[in-house]
């Protein structure tokens, strides 16, 4: 205006109701722009994600928009975002692209917190939570099991609050594929870990990270030349020896560890060197 002050319209204060209705069901906030500009519908007030209407055309979760979920302490809303992104894009990869990204938004962002909200905690527990619906699903369902039947898998987890979430997304998935795993959120010693997977038709370890004891535990266990041993992430031991293979990455490990266990194998082979397939190296 002539004094320099800013009009809104109704319909203007209309779009930022609709973008803030949107944001709030957990749509991205350039998602909830695009829909609000475009004059759409806005979801209900405190709707999950699910609820925002099929027309407004797909609806992209995104790490900061989690984090920021997190931080304001919307537990259903984190919840919501995440069980969406799954459903879009699987568990290991809504790991990847969304959820692991918001812990390192959470990780950067000015420390201090209200009294009872820690977003970190709230954002691990609602990752376990989805992860634990996956593994019910895949127990209830009755697709055909690509693993073997009895084949088991001991995970041990890294100290940071990643990796041990990371290990239990990587159990969840690999419990999609018939394995039945069990995670280690502390280092035990390698006889504890062997009867994890103590009677099965086949079983492997598998660190993942750089956990206290885990190069120990991968030292041990190609001395004994029982169980193979998976390595995953970069930061994981820089151990070479023979049962001991390298993962890089998460979907990698998920299609190397269940198809190794669905194989029956007793351990890689000894002579064997160089890259193997999606990511992984034994020597």
């Amino acid at each position: 205006s002539a004094g320099s002050h800013r009009r809104y319209t109704p319909e203007d204060v209309a779009r930022l109701e609709t973008m803030r209705r949107l944001t709030l069901a957990g749509a991205a906030p350039s998602d909830a722009a695009r829909m609000a500009a475009q004059g759409a519908p806005g979801a209900p007030s405190g709707a999950s994600l699910a609820a925002v209407p099929e027309a407004l055309g797909p609806v992209r979760v995104d790490g900061l928009s989690l984090a920021a979920a997190a931080v304001d302490g919307l537990e259903s809303r984190v919840l919501g975002m995440l069980a969406a992104t799954v459903r879009s894009l699987g568990l290991v990869g809504a790991w990847l692209e969304v959820a692991a990204p918001a812990f390192g938004f959470l990780g950067d962002r000015e420390p201090g917190d209200r009294p009872g909200r820690d977003p970190e905690t709230m954002l691990a527990n609602s990752v376990l939570s989805v992860a634990r619906d996956v593994v019910a699903a895949a127990d209830a369902g009755t697709a055909a099991r690509k693993a073997a039947p009895g084949a088991r898998v001991a995970l041990l987890a890294g100290a940071s609050v990643t990796e041990r979430v990371g290990a239990h997304v990587l159990a969840a998935a690999l419990a999609q594929r018939g394995v039945v795993p069990q995670v280690f959120g502390r280092v035990p010693d390698l006889d504890t870990l062997l009867r994890a997977v103590e009677g099965a038709e086949s079983g492997a370890v598998c660190v993942i990270g750089s956990p206290p004891g885990g190069e120990q535990i991968a030292r041990e266990a190609a001395e004994r030349g029982q169980p193979a041993v998976f390595l995953v992430g970069p930061e994981s031991p820089d151990v070479w020896l023979p049962g001991v293979l390298r993962v890089r990455t998460l979907p990698g490990a998920v299609h190397e560890i269940a198809g190794f266990l669905s194989a029956g194998e007793s351990g890689p082979d000894e002579g064997s060197s160089g890259a193997r397939g999606d990511g992984v190296e034994d020597r």
